[in-house]
């Protein structure tokens, strides 16, 4: 038979756990718990050196540094985008092809190349960075541009005439694996 203590001592640390796990977003059988399971690499570019296994996540918002083309599309996108703005300010920017972040690497003169760990969970946007050239050329030719940033925020992958997709994805944080 059950000391009468420890029995009131499991229903309460039962209840604690039950508390705990009520308050986070998701519950263990909910597709948001295996979200935040399931881990995928990606790739990043910067000029701050990371170490292995820092968190990291956006320094902030970028876009007083495009040029004035570059913010008609950005603007676009954040207006088009659900919670755009917020989306497009507050996150961190990554590649879903590591081949693709080493050829934009040299392209973008930033110092360090990174392979990180996301969870599926903090992943906020996934867009091919092909329809936003193609905007931004439409935009400095005085062409429509929309329907380039309605298949950028639907995350279509991009077809010819471009060669691969340049898929960006956008997350709340990442976890360094790697410098490459």
């Amino acid at each position: 038979m059950l000391d009468c203590a420890l029995l009131r001592r499991l229903r309460s640390d039962r209840r604690a756990l039950n508390y705990r796990l009520g308050a986070l977003p998701f519950s263990p059988a909910s597709e948001n718990w295996r979200l935040a399971l399931s881990k995928i690499r990606v790739y990043r570019y910067d000029d701050q050196e990371f170490a292995v296994g820092q968190m990291i996540n956006a320094r902030g918002d970028s876009i007083s540094s495009l040029t004035e083309h570059q913010k008609v599309v950005e603007i676009a996108i954040r207006e088009a985008l659900p919670h755009g703005p917020t989306i497009r300010g507050t996150s961190l920017y990554t590649w879903a092809d590591e081949g693709v972040a080493k050829r934009l690497l040299r392209r973008s003169r930033k110092r360090y190349l990174y392979e990180l760990e996301i969870a599926e969970a903090d992943i906020r946007h996934k867009g091919d960075l092909n329809y936003y050239s193609e905007a931004l050329d439409a935009v400095k030719s005085g062409k429509p541009f929309e329907d380039a940033i309605r298949k950028y925020c639907r995350g279509e992958t991009a077809g010819p005439p471009f060669t691969e997709p340049r898929v960006e994805i956008l997350v709340s944080k990442a976890t360094v694996l790697r410098k490459l």
